[in-house]
């Protein structure tokens, strides 16, 4: 109101400063004794007379310095002494005018010093009395503004005392129902930290809907029966974790070492069970790696133990990694490898010790858990190409020879063309080359290939006649292309077991030949 008033004023300042110098311009004129050289009516804006030598009117009528004897400008000296009105540069009259206006207005026109003139006199008078008005408008705003200031704090304070009351109020029926909320949720097999903060403010919620006027903090609280008016979300989201908690517990009901444990024991163990998503062809568990437990939930993982060529898949429903159970420092002796994408529960090793030490589980130590993943040599040297017309009783006695198993690095050579061939290996993992001289191109012996064949001829010859001849010789220098694992049976051991085998095939001595 203040920067309106201002202007206004200082736009009548400006016009009324005008008004003035051409009223002194006039009167000047009317002294002159020379009418002819000087006429008023030269002044008005319509006249169309020809202004003659006038200099006498700014004898008169002198501006910088005021001569208030020959003529007072009163309060528009401020705005004719500095030329302000002949100006052309229209921020500089608008500023002045504006702060000329704000000053007095905002001091009731206590530093104007008018002239006698009446109309300047009237003028100063309503810059005083407005503002004045202006003083007394701002001060009235001012005082609804406390008013209002005062209220809102009020109420802001009574909301406060009201939240906080009602806040303590909250926080003491939390106290008294926490219990009772701990107790369903580990009668139901619930996980606290994702379902008890929920589970308060619905029960919370409910207390207060109930008890609108007054919160009773001893109020008894059945969750069973509040569940139904529970939030759609949080009841579904609550049936979907029973639903998993009980097929958890089914999976681990069929774990040998679990099968002993009650219901509350198999929820301990299930809070610890963590949900794992593993892409196609992504490694699991590595061989001698710790050891951890899985839970086949959707898809399918491969099984390999390094030195075998078998492979075993795991399914859903199936479980791998039992002996951590009676041992959590145990190292996996498989690697693990998800054959398609696959959803598993994975139970670590420092999981099971903490709930183990925690809820002070046993397991017994007595029950033997057999390996489902051991080396069957038999059934390796049954897929071997160049042993599938070898007799089976055959395949049986070298399965039997403890074999021993050996890893060579890439570009390793294992033996030379000519050396005395004393084992033959069987390749489980990599690729071995060999060059044989009278051939120009390398022969290339994959996972399943077996290497000095001629060696196992040798035993077999030892199985006819029981005597061992000399050893065959390595018809080619065999050298690793990549890294390589093989399973090696030695010369003296085939011999051995080929003999062992030809003495329980041949036929007692008959009466006569022991005669003989």
């Amino acid at each position: 109101m203040y920067i309106l008033a201002s202007n206004v004023f200082g736009a009548f300042w400006y016009f009324f400063s005008i008004q003035r110098m051409i009223y002194c311009w006039q009167s000047a004129c009317h002294m002159q004794s020379d009418h002819n050289k000087c006429k008023s009516s030269a002044f008005e804006c319509h006249s169309q007379a020809t202004v003659r030598n006038m200099t006498l009117t700014y004898d008169l009528c002198p501006t910088n310095p005021q001569n208030a004897t020959l003529f007072d400008f009163g309060i528009f000296i401020n705005v004719l002494q500095p030329g302000i009105v002949g100006s052309t540069n229209f921020a500089r009259k608008l500023t002045n005018c504006l702060l000329w206006a704000l000053r007095n207005l905002s001091s009731f026109g206590s530093n104007l010093q008018p002239s006698i003139d009446t109309w300047e006199n009237v003028f100063a008078t309503f810059v005083s009395i407005i503002g004045m008005l202006l003083f007394l408008y701002l001060i009235g705003k001012l005082q609804i503004y406390m008013e209002w200031e005062w209220e809102t704090t009020k109420k802001l304070k009574q909301r406060c005392t009201t939240e906080v009351q009602v806040k303590n109020k909250v926080e003491q029926l939390i106290n008294s129902v926490e219990p009772k909320i701990n107790t369903w949720l580990n009668e139901n097999g619930l996980d606290p930290s994702l379902f008890k903060s929920k589970v308060e403010k619905e029960v919370v919620n409910l207390a207060l809907k109930s008890n609108k006027d007054d919160v009773d903090v001893d109020v008894d609280v059945d969750v069973d029966k509040m569940f139904p008016e529970f939030s759609r979300d949080l009841r579904d989201k609550i049936k979907d974790a029973k639903n998993l908690l009980r097929a958890e517990l089914v999976r681990l009901r069929q774990v040998r070492l679990l099968q002993s444990m009650n219901e509350q024991e198999l929820k301990r163990i299930s809070e610890r069970l963590v949900p794992q998503n593993y892409k196609k062809s992504r490694i699991i568990i590595k061989e001698n790696e710790s050891l951890k437990m899985i839970f086949i939930v959707h898809g399918i993982a491969s099984i390999k133990k390094r030195y075998c060529l078998t492979r075993w898949e795991l399914k859903a429903g199936e479980f791998y990694g039992e002996k951590l159970l009676q041992s959590p420092l145990a190292q996996a002796t498989e690697s693990v490898k998800a054959k398609t994408d696959v959803e598993a529960l994975i139970l670590e090793a420092e999981a099971w010790q903490s709930v183990v030490s925690k809820h002070e589980l046993h397991i017994s130590e007595e029950i033997t858990v057999p390996s489902k993943y051991d080396i069957n040599l038999l059934s390796m040297l049954k897929t071997v190409p160049k042993l599938e017309n070898i007799d089976e009783k055959v395949l049986k006695a070298i399965s039997a020879i403890r074999v021993k198993q050996r890893s060579y690095d890439k570009g390793w050579q294992i033996i030379e063309e000519n050396d005395k061939l004393d084992e033959m290996f069987l390749v489980t993992r990599g690729q071995v080359g060999v060059r044989r001289s009278c051939k120009s191109r390398r022969e290339l012996y994959k996972v399943g290939a077996l290497y000095g064949e001629e060696l196992l001829h040798w035993a077999l010859d030892v199985l006819d006649t029981g005597t061992a001849s000399s050893h065959p010789l390595s018809p080619g220098t065999a050298t690793t292309d990549t890294k390589v694992d093989v399973l090696i049976f030695k010369a003296k051991d085939l011999e051995m077991k080929m003999k062992d085998l030809a003495a329980t095939e041949s036929p007692p001595p008959t009466d006569s030949e022991s005669e003989d």
